[in-house]
C-alpha cells in the first residue's frame, strides 16, 4: 500500500510536469519557437529544479511529497479549468482554450486557422505562458490596430536589454518619431539598386549550388540552410557593403548566430555583448572600405561610420537580424506551401493588407 501510494504521487507530479517538458522538446525542434527566449531559459531550469525537489522530497520527507502532489494536482486542474473554451465568457473574453504551452501553433502553420474555424474570427489563447487575444484576417487586424492604437502596446523582445536607449519598435514616441525619419531615408530604393547586382549573384550562386546538391542527392535536400545563407548574404551586402566573397561575412555571420534568439536560451549576457561588439567592429571597418553605397553610409551620412552613435548601430544591426529571419521564413513558406496557388494567395495577401492600411502606396492611389 505504501508503494502503491508513492507511485501515485509520483505520477501526478509526472503529469503535471508534462506540458514543460513538452515545451522543451519544442524549443529543440521548432526554431519559431526561439521568439520567446526567455520563457526558454526558464523552461530548461524549471524540470531541473522540478525533479530535485521532487527527490529530495522522496528520499528525505515523504510527507513532503504528498503535498507536492496535492499541489501539483490542483494546479492541474486549474490549467484544464482555464482550459475550457468558454473560461472567462461571463467577464467578456473571447471563446478559445487558455491551456499551457500549446504546442500545436509551432508544428501545425494552419493551427490558427483551424481555432478561427472553431471559435470564430476573434479567439484566445496562451502564447507559452502568456494569454493572448488572436484576430485572424488582415482586414480585420488592421481596423484594429487603426482604432485603438492608444490602447495598445508592444512587449519588448529580450534582446532589447542590449540596445542602449531602446529598439526602435519600443521607444516612446518622441524618441521614436527622429529614428524612425533617419532610418526610412536610409533604406531607400536608391542604395537597393546599388547593391542589386550583388545581390543577384548572391541569388545566383546559392541557387545554382541547391540545385547542384539536391540532384547529388537524389531524393531532395531541405532549402532552408540555402536560403538563410542567401539572404543574410544579400542583407549584408545592402546594410553593411560587406562584400559576400570577403572573409568578412563568415565572421559577421558567426557572431549573429551568437546573438540570434534561437540561442538566447543557452547564451549569457555577457556573450551576447562580445559578440555584439564584435559585429559592431566589423561592420564599422566594412563601412570604411567604401565600396558603395549601403544602409549604414547614409546613416552616417559621409562622415566615418566610427562616429554613428551606438543606438542607431545596434538598431541597424537587429534589424538585419530581425528582417533576414523573417524574410528567410517567408521564402521557405512559399516554396514549402503544397498548393500550386501559394504564390497568388501570398499576393493577394499583401495586396489586402496594403490596401487596408492608411498610408500605404495601394491606398495612397484609391
Amino acid at each position: 500500500m505504501p508503494n502503491m501510494e508513492k507511485a501515485t504521487e509520483v505520477f501526478i507530479l509526472v503529469i503535471a510536469l508534462l506540458p514543460v517538458v513538452a515545451r522543451l522538446l519544442l524549443a529543440g525542434i521548432s526554431p519559431q519557437a526561439a521568439r520567446i527566449s526567455e520563457d526558454r531559459r526558464a523552461v530548461v531550469r524549471v524540470p531541473c529544479v522540478y525533479a530535485a525537489i521532487v527527490t529530495a522530497a522522496e528520499l528525505y520527507s515523504p510527507w513532503a511529497l504528498r503535498i507536492l502532489a496535492g499541489i501539483a494536482l490542483l494546479a492541474t486542474a486549474l490549467d484544464r479549468w482555464r482550459a475550457r473554451p468558454s473560461y472567462g465568457r461571463a467577464r467578456g473574453l473571447p471563446p478559445g482554450s487558455l491551456a499551457i504551452a500549446p504546442i500545436r501553433p509551432w508544428v501545425d502553420q494552419a493551427d490558427y486557422l483551424k481555432r478561427a474555424a472553431r471559435y470564430g474570427p476573434v479567439f484566445k489563447m496562451n502564447n507559452f505562458l502568456q494569454p493572448m487575444v488572436c484576430v485572424v484576417g488582415l482586414k480585420s487586424g488592421a481596423d484594429l490596430l487603426r482604432s485603438h492604437d492608444g490602447d495598445l502596446s508592444v512587449p519588448p523582445l529580450p534582446f532589447e536589454r542590449y540596445v542602449p536607449g531602446g529598439f526602435i519598435r519600443y521607444m516612446p514616441a518622441d524618441e521614436h518619431r527622429p529614428l524612425a525619419a533617419r532610418l526610412r531615408a536610409a533604406i531607400s530604393d536608391a542604395v537597393i539598386r546599388d547593391r542589386e547586382p550583388a545581390m543577384a549573384r548572391i541569388a545566383a550562386s546559392e541557387v545554382q549550388q541547391l540545385a547542384k546538391d539536391s540532384t547529388a542527392n537524389g531524393a531532395g535536400i531541405p532549402p532552408r540552410p540555402y536560403l538563410d545563407r542567401m539572404v543574410f548574404a544579400m542583407f549584408a551586402e545592402v546594410f553593411f557593403a560587406i562584400d559576400h566573397q570577403s572573409g568578412r561575412l563568415g565572421a559577421l555571420r558567426r557572431c549573429y548566430s551568437m546573438i540570434h534568439y534561437s540561442r538566447a536560451w543557452k547564451t549569457s549576457p555577457r556573450r551576447v555583448e562580445q559578440n555584439l561588439r564584435q559585429i559592431e567592429a566589423l561592420v564599422r571597418a566594412g563601412g570604411s572600405v567604401g565600396r558603395g553605397r549601403s544602409f549604414l553610409s547614409e546613416l552616417s551620412r559621409g562622415e566615418p561610420t566610427s562616429n554613428l552613435d551606438n543606438n542607431t548601430l545596434r538598431n541597424l544591426i537587429y534589424l538585419l537580424l530581425i528582417a533576414s529571419t523573417d524574410v528567410t521564413g517567408l521564402m521557405h513558406w512559399v516554396i514549402l506551401t503544397p498548393t500550386a496557388s501559394s504564390a497568388s494567395a501570398l499576393r493577394r495577401a499583401v495586396n489586402t493588407l496594403l490596401w487596408a492600411c492608411p498610408g500605404s502606396p495601394a491606398s495612397a492611389s484609391s
